[in-house]
């Protein structure tokens, strides 16, 4: 979306993309494949490859922007280097679609505020992040504009689908607290749910798709566990990975869903986004956020690590009989381009 967009949410830069290690650069596809991989780890030789590309955004350019998702909670690694040296390379800061809050405790509340500060303006996805960030730096540009994702155009063609079909997706995310035990439980509380809102002559096709493949935090061995398990249970299921395709065929992949059983984040955003009727479990803040900004309604909402009768209960009403969002989704995507692109609307 910045890439395509640049020119409107960015007008007069030339915007690099910090961490971009596609095929399209320099560096042939090995190389390029190594770097991603060095910079995505959690090692002491990830830590100084992100670190090395912070200070060259900073030494280099004359603005560096914070978007996509980042979650502003706490100053630490690259962030904290950034905002000490800012001053001495005269660099500013903007946000675009970023989350402020929630708050360990008060230190990490007064470092945001003093990071906020250095922000010429800040862009905000949802209503609790908009009130953080007034309260932090009241004196500051801030802005609630919504996902990113709002700003997307799909430019895939749409999924065939298949006749006599219902088709169900299934996004995990991995995260403390949900590991294999937990993906077992709530791969069998989807077979109950989808068995007791069956038609008749209808088959399920559920697609496990795994939008994140890191390989220290990424969700593709916890989507491998739950592949598994429909298949034991002779469900027809298919593996999907966001690594192996592009950005829209895993858009248009999603769209072409009934229904949706989200934990990570941005497979809710993208199926909302969609019209596609969606549970998420909200094992953070910011999924609790994102649904109180839209009016999710609370039969379709999963809290912390779910039991096996409310997922059921959910993941049923979702194919039953789910409600819609208080706010449309063209209403919201209409609200962020009024936001994003400002009076060129």
């Amino acid at each position: 979306v910045v890439r395509t967009h640049a020119d409107r949410l960015l007008p007069g830069y030339d915007v690099k993309i910090v961490g971009d290690y596609s095929k399209r650069n320099r560096g042939g596809g090995f190389v390029n494949s190594l770097s991603s991989r060095w910079f995505s780890s959690l090692s002491s030789l990830g830590s100084a490859v992100r670190l090395t590309a912070g200070l060259k955004a900073l030494v280099c350019a004359d603005l560096i922007v914070l978007g996509g998702g980042s979650v502003l909670s706490r100053v630490q690694g690259v962030w904290a280097v950034q905002m000490r040296l800012a001053a001495l390379f005269r660099t500013s800061f903007r946000a675009l679609g970023v989350s402020i809050g929630p708050f360990s405790g008060g230190a990490d509340r007064e470092a945001i505020s003093r990071f906020a500060q250095r922000f010429e303006s800040m862009i905000v996805r949802d209503a609790s992040s908009l009130k953080s960030g007034l309260t932090v730096a009241p004196n500051s540009n801030v802005t609630l504009g919504g996902d990113l994702a709002a700003l997307y155009s799909p430019t895939g063609i749409p999924m065939p689908r298949e006749a006599q079909t219902r088709r169900v997706g299934i996004a995990l995310c991995n995260f403390t607290g949900f590991g294999e035990s937990e993906v077992l439980q709530l791969a069998s509380a989807t077979i109950e749910a989808l068995e007791s809102t069956k038609q008749p002559n209808t088959t399920d096709h559920i697609f496990v798709v795994s939008l994140n493949s890191n390989n220290d935090y990424g969700d593709d061995e916890l989507s491998r566990i739950a592949t598994a398990e429909f298949a034991r249970r002779s469900v027809c299921v298919s593996y999907v990975r966001y690594a192996d395709l592009s950005v829209s065929e895993v858009w248009s992949l999603l769209a072409s869903m009934d229904g949706l059983v989200a934990v990570r984040l941005h497979a809710a955003i993208s199926a909302y986004l969609t019209s596609v009727p969606f549970v998420l479990l909200e094992y953070h803040q910011k999924c609790i956020d994102f649904c109180d900004d839209i009016g999710q309604d609370l039969a379709l909402r999963l809290s912390g690590i779910p039991t096996r009768s409310d997922s059921v209960y959910s993941i049923a009403t979702l194919f039953s009989s789910p409600s819609p969002t208080t706010l449309a989704p063209s209403a919201y995507a209409a609200r962020a381009r009024s936001v994003y692109f400002g009076a060129e609307q």
